[in-house]
């Protein structure tokens, strides 16, 4: 029977061998878009979900002076917090920072460097390969990629590694399996931080992540209420009454307090929106827009296969007629139609798969960054696919298998019936597609004019062919850079250099300063770039008022160019020009308002 049943389906198929392709390939790159979709979305989702136990680890940043929300926090939370919550199963101290290693004669520069200690792999687990973690204040971790990088073989342990200018030997006490799947929380190199703690005591700092692991049966709201505690029996104390407040609540409410931000860890790549967070975040409004529209090109693929089949379906109206005639019980038709279109939807799931692995090296072509997660990696999505595959083959066969089926033969091949009974039911599904198709087109439209604006937006200061060049430290004094400067401009390639701390746009280096003038009651405290006297005209900034800094004077050593927002709001915009900030700095100059930033 089985064998029957093949052969009329692919008989029905070859006859309407066009139609069969239409509808295969329409269905099937669909799916296939749908499916890369849906694994971006759950790339995005599945952030630092790998890590066992990673719904009971959370991680506090601060904020203070009211110069922002930071992903860091000072070193001293970890210090206290235990005093006040016993449901810490372990903790962990990380600080990232860009370093420039050398191995013998070779040079490495390793932008993601986490010195850390020995709690790290208790919270974050990592397979070691071999080794111990960190213990000693010259430890340090590699992971299989970075040891095969630096030695070319895995076998790394007594290794001798310099960090730093001042090239301070670490040994390889440990060699650890590498982090497979998305984390925000991720490193191949980790070294021991001994050094980096100063056990200082104060509150308003903002210098190393701080990751809490729970023991089970404590969750957010515990740990929250736990730093209520530290700020009520520490914080306040130690910096809200110096400041004069009297009052906690009084102190909580003002900007310039201090305030702690709590986060779970599989929470932070989506909602956190801190400055100075490991790795830029995603955005989950975004999350919900990309699984809207793979949602709907799924249903309109599916929706279109339905119609097809169904139009088609009824031609064979006599078809059915005759092998009932011949004996032929409804039963089996039932089983043939249906039988037909589950196999024409799971050949196009097949066809998907393949179409999907194309589109997979589209994506990394166009974004420049892999999916982790792809089809293969992950047999859930596709037996869920897969299903639903065969539930579009089961709803494209109904019309045919029950209303076909339940003719009478002698009328229809008589001529006396019709098999119309489908139309209103594909004129819905027509409406439906269309209305769909012109929402996103109409999104699609909507999105490139963004991206239009996005593009030529005037930011207020120039940017292209600037090139930062960072790890000027390396330098042992001023006369070395300017000695370095100088070399620069003998290049033909280069027009203009200077020398700065952070540029428009980035936030490498971010400085915050509190200003205060005459005109207002407050000190504001304002974003601050600090560059040399070419830094402006490197910028393109543009002048609206007064002059740049001048080298030749010295008393430029204490001037300041602000922009027209930073005048306004000090309440110098009237007059700005030689106006006094603080006690000893003047304004010599203001420009146009700059985009510095991008929104949270």
């Amino acid at each position: 029977m089985l064998r029957n049943f093949l052969t009329v389906a692919f008989r029905s198929m070859s006859r309407q061998l066009s139609y069969s392709i239409i509808n295969i390939v329409g269905l099937a790159i669909g799916i296939a878009c749908s499916l890369v979709i849906f694994l971006f979305v759950y790339g995005e989702w599945s952030y630092d979900r790998g890590y066992k136990d990673s719904d009971r680890i959370y991680k506090v940043g601060i904020s203070f002076f009211n110069i922002g929300n930071f992903g860091v926090g000072p070193e001293r939370t970890l210090a206290v917090l235990p005093d006040q919550f016993d449901g810490i199963e372990t903790s962990t101290r990380v600080r990232r920072q860009d370093v420039l290693i050398q191995i013998d004669d070779k040079s490495f520069h390793e932008p993601a460097v986490f010195y850390t200690d020995s709690n790290f792999f208790k919270v974050f687990h990592h397979d070691f390969v071999s080794g111990r973690s960190i213990e000693a204040p010259t430890d340090i971790v590699l992971t299989e990629n970075a040891a095969n990088k630096f030695f070319g073989t895995t076998d790394a342990l007594g290794r001798s590694i310099k960090i730093g200018p001042e090239r301070k030997e670490f040994l390889v006490t440990g060699v650890v399996k590498g982090i497979d799947f998305n984390a925000t929380v991720k490193a191949e190199i980790f070294v021991a931080n001994n050094e980096l703690l100063k056990n200082s005591p104060v509150w308003s700092s903002a210098s190393f992540f701080s990751f809490i692991k729970l023991k089970e049966n404590f969750g957010y709201g515990d740990l929250q209420a736990a730093l209520d505690r530290v700020m009520e029996k520490n914080v306040f104390p130690e910096s809200g009454k110096p400041m004069g407040f009297k009052d906690l609540e009084d102190y909580k409410k003002s900007p310039n307090s201090i305030k702690f931000h709590l986060h779970a860890l599989q929470d932070i790549y989506l909602k956190s929106k801190l400055n100075f967070e490991m790795t830029p975040g995603g955005n989950e409004a975004n999350i919900y827009i990309f699984s809207a529209i793979s949602v709907f090109i799924l249903i309109l693929a599916a929706v279109n296969f339905i119609n097809l089949t169904t139009a088609r379906a009824s031609r064979r109206a006599k078809e059915v007629g005759i092998r009932k005639t011949m004996g032929t019980s409804r039963k089996r038709l039932i089983f043939q139609f249906l039988g037909e279109s589950v196999m024409i939807s799971t050949v196009a799931m097949i066809l998907a798969l393949m179409l999907s692995e194309v589109f997979l090296v589209a994506f990394t072509y166009v974004t420049g960054a892999p999916l982790l997660t792809t089809i293969w990696n992950n047999p859930t999505t596709v037996l869920l696919f897969t299903g639903f595959s065969v539930i579009v083959g089961i709803c494209s066969g109904l019309y045919p298998a029950f209303y076909l089926t339940s003719f009478n033969p002698v009328k229809v091949l008589k001529g006396n019936m019709t098999a119309s009974g489908g139309a209103s039911f594909r004129n819905i599904l027509v409406v439906f597609q269309f209305t769909v198709s012109m929402i996103l087109i109409v999104c699609a439209f909507v999105v490139q004019q963004q991206l239009h604006f996005i593009q030529n937006k005037e930011l207020g200061f120039d940017q292209n062919n600037v090139i930062t060049l960072d790890h000027i430290y390396l330098f042992k004094d001023k006369m070395q850079a300017d000695t370095y400067r100088n070399e620069l401009a003998q290049q033909s390639g280069v027009i203009k250099s200077a020398h700065h701390m952070g540029e428009p746009g980035s936030r490498r280096f971010m400085t915050f300063s509190t200003y205060q003038t005459a005109q207002v009651p407050d000190a504001a405290s304002v974003n601050t770039y600090l560059g040399d006297e070419d830094y402006m005209d490197l910028l393109g900034l543009k002048f609206v008022q007064g002059r740049g800094f001048d080298k030749d004077l010295k008393s430029d050593t204490s001037a300041l160019i602000l922009n027209e927002s930073a005048a306004k709001l000090l309440g110098i915009d009237d007059k700005p020009i030689g106006a006094k900030i603080n006690e000893h700095d003047y304004v010599i100059g203001v420009v146009s308002d700059f985009h510095w930033g991008v929104a949270s």
